[in-house]
């Protein structure tokens, strides 16, 4: 099936650039070309985080945050085909380096949906994403494995929401992006992007749709403030989905 890119051209090689340059790259809607046929796609996608489970592996039993998670492997383009393929349902692990939070544990999170596997406009973010990174002939011919990564994160006056309980760190993968999907009522949420000495280098605060980052794991690192309800009478809501791309050892 060929999937229609949804980054601009123009902005794809910026984002590359600036990957390439410092590390990381912020953009917005106005990088995108979402078509109408992505549009009802894009809808159902945006409604699965009202399916999304909790996360089991918070401390003191807290709930601020739900999530989902699947994997995909990403092969060769071959004359832009989609080789977008589901992988099984699998645990997913980081090293205590790269989470002292809740790393060195094997968890198993609630899977991705079938329909979710399968969104068209899920398969064209993934692989636009794709494109813009700074990669050789020969990086874009290895296999990738593709870490999928739905969060909601909630608070109120009870209990803030931590979008990283983890604090200042690496992911331990090869690059990832974070993509908006909405927030709701929410004071705080600010991403900041730090170099490798903790030092911080960027901030920025994700706040409508779409607005996004890409970023080179090992060359920075990244942490978001906590979120609290900016109208105290109403819960705060942060949706985003996160994608991991994990080069893979073996050339096909």
């Amino acid at each position: 099936m060929i999937i229609e890119v949804m980054l601009k051209p123009e902005s794809s090689e910026l984002i590359r650039h600036a990957i390439q340059e410092k590390g990381y790259s912020l953009f917005g809607l106005e990088a995108f070309q979402i078509g109408s046929d992505l549009r009802s796609s894009q809808a159902s996608l945006w409604e699965s985080w009202n399916q999304l489970e909790k996360d089991r592996y918070l401390k003191a039993e807290s709930d601020f945050r739900y999530r989902r998670y699947g994997r995909f492997e990403l092969q060769p383009f071959i004359d832009g085909d989609s080789r977008l393929i589901p992988l099984p349902d699998a645990p997913f692990y980081q090293s205590i380096e790269n989470n002292p939070y809740a790393g060195g544990i094997a968890r198993e999170f609630a899977p991705l949906e079938d329909s979710t596997k399968d969104n068209y406009f899920l398969h064209a973010l993934i692989e636009s994403d794709f494109l813009a990174l700074p990669l050789s002939t020969e990086d874009r011919l290895h296999s990738w494995e593709i870490d999928v990564h739905q969060y909601r994160v909630i608070a109120d006056l009870q209990v803030a929401g931590e979008p990283t309980p983890e604090g200042i760190h690496n992911d331990g993968f090869d690059f990832f992006a974070v993509h908006l999907i909405g927030r709701r009522n929410v004071f705080g949420g600010t991403s900041t992007i730090y170099n490798n000495d903790k030092e911080p280098l960027i901030e920025c605060t994700l706040e409508h749709p779409c607005d996004s980052m890409l970023v080179e794991d090992s060359r920075v690192m990244h942490g978001v403030s906590p979120i609290s309800p900016a109208d105290r009478n109403q819960p705060a809501v942060r949706d985003v989905i996160v994608i991991n791309f994990i080069r893979k050892l073996r050339n096909l």
